[in-house]
This record gives structure tokens, sequence and C-alpha cells, in this order.
């Protein structure tokens, strides 16, 4: 079963020259759920870096302090002057920016926990048919939170609400409505193209799993339906390997 680490290290660092626009206008979602890149930067070397520096954040080797002299020090090694590429100094548009880099960090991490929770879930069937859905809801506070509700309504309209609900931020795991949402459908352009959280840069909304009487009181499932036959699942993952599973996520800190 990945880890976040092992997602982010299974990334093709993609050098570019482009804004974050251009690459979302430009780039196929799927080749950027692939790729480990920033905005405007071009050098391989300093991408290779920052892949690694990123997965040892995920491991827990570092922190975020770290993460950030570490990700400066490379650039400065390399000679790297804001002010030449027409960046003031700290902005966003300064590749050595704390800021930046926070946001480098938190995407790319937030990213790789979401795949690796994703795969955890689907790794037991039998956990998927007792919470099939995912709840959207804020999992950090933002200063000027955006409006999520009116995005989901968004998404929703323009998926038919299939296996998802109107009235909650709950949908089934395998609903298009993740997919409309990363999307940006109702012309949302800060998204980033994932079927799963962050859905926006600097977004602080995560999903949650949803069990399966919520899921029912909202219309999503039927809650007297029986679990699938073993024939059905297949054989269901042993003891052992269910307690593995539980540690594995809690070392991760899915439920961040």
């Amino acid at each position: 079963m990945p880890t976040a680490a092992e997602e982010i290290l299974a990334k093709a660092p993609m050098p570019t020259a482009l804004s974050s626009r251009e690459i979302r206008a430009t780039i196929g979602a799927g080749v950027l759920r692939r790729s480990l890149f920033s905005a405007r930067t071009t050098e391989q070397d300093y991408l290779d870096r920052l892949q690694a520096l990123l997965a040892a954040f995920a491991r827990g080797e570092s922190n975020k302090a770290d993460f950030t002299k570490a990700a400066q020090d490379a650039l400065g090694a390399m000679g790297y002057d804001p002010e030449g590429e027409g960046a003031d100094w700290n902005s966003m548009r300064d590749r050595g920016s704390e800021a930046r880099l926070a946001l480098i960090l938190k995407t790319q991490v937030g990213q790789a926990r979401s795949v690796a929770r994703k795969a955890a879930s689907a790794a037991s069937p039998d956990f998927e048919f007792d919470f099939p859905g995912w709840e959207l809801r804020r999992g950090g506070d933002r200063r000027a939170p955006r409006d999520w509700a009116q995005r989901w309504h968004a998404a929703g309209e323009a998926v038919g609400w299939e296996g998802a609900a109107k009235g909650a931020l709950v949908a089934l795991k395998g609903s298009p409505i993740w997919d409309a949402l990363g999307r940006g459908e109702g012309g949302y352009g800060d998204t980033l193209g994932n079927p799963y959280p962050p859905f926006a840069f600097n977004s602080g909304m995560d999903w949650f799993d949803a069990d399966r009487a919520t899921c029912a009181r909202l219309g999503l499932v039927d809650e007297k339906e029986p679990p699938p036959s073993d024939d059905e699942l297949g054989k269901e993952l042993p003891d052992e390997e269910r307690a593995a599973l539980l540690a594995w996520a809690e070392a991760e800190d899915l439920s961040a």
C-alpha cells in the first residue's frame, strides 16, 4: 500500500517555464497528477531536490522550517535571484519565498495523502461498505474562506447529482462530483484538476469518511442493503492486515 512519501516520489519532475494559469490551461489534469512541477521552474536539479525534500517531510523526517531552509539553500546554490526573473522579494512569484514554499508543501503533501487515503479505503471492501462516502468540510481555517457550497452546487449540477447529495457536502466515493470539483465546474480558475483534496490552491477543505447511516439519510445508499457476499468481495483482509492498515492510516495522520 503506497505511503504519501511514495506517492510523491512516484511523480515525474516536470520543468516548465509556464505560469500556474498557463499550466492549468495547456497541460492535461492526468499529466499534472503524475508530475511534480512549480510554476516558472525550469531547473531539473532543483525539482529533483524539491521532490526529495517533500518526501522527507511526508515521512516525518523534517518539519516545515527544515523544508523551507533546504529549498532556499538549493535555490541559492544555483544562483537564483528573484529580481532577475522580474519577481519581488518575498512575493508569490519569488520561488524562495516562505509563502510560495509553504503553498508547494501544503499542496503536494496534501495531494499525496489524499491519494494514499483513497488507496487505503479501497484496500478494505468491508470498510468501503461501512463508509461509502466522503464528506467535504473544513480542515483548516482561512482568513477569507471560499464559498464551497456554491462550488458544490455547480459541480453537482454538472454531473446530474450522480451519487452526490444536494443538501450536504457528501457524496459517494465513486461519484463524479469529485472530478467536477477538481475541474472547477462553474468557471472556477483556481482549481488543481484533482478528484481529491486539495481541490484548489491553498484550500482549507478536506474530506472525511461518511458512514453508511449518513449516506442513507441523504438518499445515496440503502442502509438496509446487506453487505456483499464473500464471493462478490473476494477474500476480505485478514485481521492482522486490517490492523496494519489502521496503524498505517494513523501513522499517515490521514484524519487531518
